[in-house]
């Protein structure tokens, strides 16, 4: 249960991570 939530928690932190650089490719 542990080793799911880290794996669902690791690929939320990579989908933001995805988002904050399409957005600063936007603006730049």
């Amino acid at each position: 249960m542990g080793l799911i939530f880290s794996k669902h928690l690791t690929s939320t932190l990579n989908f933001l991570m995805v988002i904050s650089l399409v957005g600063s490719y936007v603006v730049a």
